[in-house]
């Protein structure tokens, strides 16, 4: 008799077992409800995009690439990873590129965040500039840095608690600054003999 009651413990313990290994698993398998529900407040996305914005005058402002985009129709603002902004004009060409940006459309107004990289490509005066946060008004074409940032050109190396950069005009306004100038070498005026 004790024998049988054992046995019998021992077949509903290892059963209940079994059968809650099995539900245990097929939940782990089967997708929940919300894992397949779409957020309602995002009307569209896109991938591999390639936008360009033409100013008043009906040239190109700038080129914008991302692999991935995401409109939120409430807000109307996009999320965009991994941005990547190309300014055209004179003297120089400008690149912008972060990790991850978000876009408020009414004021074409990025905020730009994580790994953020700003790069003048002239051949007389270029210039690197990292930092963490930046603001590009991309109508306007002026760039606002509220974070520590870090500027390098071939003669200076820079420091900043912040900076506004009009990138059309070509003026910087840094502000807590700590720099480092290197001048060029020159080479020796030569008489005539």
């Amino acid at each position: 008799m004790k024998l049988r009651l054992l046995l019998l413990t021992f077949l509903l313990v290892g059963g209940a077992l079994v059968i809650g290994w099995l539900f245990d698993k097929q939940s782990m398998l089967a997708p929940t409800r919300d894992s397949f529900q779409i957020p309602d407040n995002i009307d569209y996305y896109l991938s591999q995009v390639d936008y360009r914005a033409m100013n008043e005058q009906g040239k190109l402002n700038y080129r914008l690439q991302t692999p991935y985009l995401e409109h939120y129709i409430r807000e109307d603002t996009s999320l965009i990873q991994q941005p990547r902004f190309q300014f055209l004009g004179e003297p120089a060409q400008w690149m912008i590129r972060s990790q991850k940006a978000s876009l408020q459309h009414r004021e074409e107004r990025f905020e730009l965040t994580r790994q953020v990289e700003l790069k003048r490509e002239s051949r007389l005066n270029p210039l690197r500039l990292s930092t963490s946060l930046m603001i590009l008004l991309a109508r306007d074409k002026i760039v606002d840095i509220p974070q520590p940032l870090k500027l390098t050109t071939p003669t200076l190396a820079l420091q900043a608690d912040s900076a506004k950069i009009h990138m059309d005009r070509e003026l910087y306004q840094f502000s807590g600054v700590k720099a480092t100038y290197q001048p060029v070498a020159r080479e020796p005026l030569h008489e005539d003999s």
